[in-house]
């Protein structure tokens, strides 16, 4: 029975969207799978079918049980990655692109870095067209 939201369920097909998702985590390819879709925008229309709310609460659901399922969650993941991020290069069962790797993944998690950059605030902006202003401008 799927759950509904703001007195909306699921569609079949969205249902089919959300369990190919799960399987390879890729909106674009579960798109073509779960509509059938041949054209070239499977994966705009992924990303739209991912921002519904029904959608959104399936995935968050799946996650949730696969998380319980696999006794895999993120708390697990990080601290795998902290115990290859601490083994020393002298280690037979290390590579120091094993190593890297994990640092970089943490480092992600951990927001030291990052390929955007997020700014909060407001902006004005004021347009000089070198024309005076009349008080006539002001009444519009």
């Amino acid at each position: 029975m799927a759950t509904t939201v703001k007195g909306r369920k699921p569609t079949a097909r969205q249902q089919r969207f959300v369990e190919e998702y799960m399987v390879s985590m890729d909106a674009g390819e579960a798109y073509q799978k779960a509509f059938d879709y041949k054209g070239k925008h499977h994966h705009s229309l992924g990303y739209q079918q991912l921002q519904k709310p029904p959608v959104r609460k399936l995935i968050d659901k799946a996650t949730l049980e696969r998380s319980r399922r696999t006794a895999v969650d993120a708390d697990f993941v990080l601290g795998e990655l902290v115990k290859v991020a601490k083994k020393t290069l002298v280690d037979d069962d290390i590579k120091a692109v094993d190593k890297l790797r994990a640092l970089e993944m943490l480092g992600k998690n951990l927001r030291l870095f990052s390929d955007k950059l997020e700014v909060e605030g407001s902006l004005t902006i004021i347009v000089d067209t070198g024309v005076p202003r009349t008080p006539e401008d002001d009444d519009a």
